[in-house]
């Protein structure tokens, strides 16, 4: 009997264990992922300013957190553009019209993902 209540004391115990190891889990995805949308707002923000020093940063925040062989597809008419250097010039043709006037009115930071 003794053992028998032992060996269950050391299941839940166990099962416990695995729940709170999950959870911190899950957690740290949760913070992970919205770090990561944090860094892409504002890196987009700084490409939409136009302002060299800006794009700059933007540029390196997007090769810091995207790989080299990013294959991004913008579209149908556009062929899958590659790497971080090239969703940079994506972004810059999604923000800005061909006369170079800037299209999007509210910077992603004003959405609540500054950092």
């Amino acid at each position: 009997m003794i053992m028998f209540v032992l060996t269950i004391g050391f299941a839940l115990e166990s099962r416990s264990e695995k729940q709170c190891n999950y959870f911190q889990e899950k957690s740290k995805a949760i913070q992970e992922i919205d770090l990561f949308r944090r860094w892409c707002a504002k890196a987009t923000d700084g490409i939409g300013t136009g302002v060299d020093q800006l794009v700059k940063e933007g540029r390196q925040t997007y090769k810091r957190i995207f790989s080299k062989d990013l294959v991004n597809s913008a579209g149908r008419a556009i062929p899958p553009q590659i790497g971080p250097k090239a969703l940079v010039q994506v972004v810059a043709g999604a923000i800005f019209d061909a006369t170079g006037k800037r299209t999007r009115k509210m910077p992603l930071s004003d959405l609540g993902y500054a950092i």
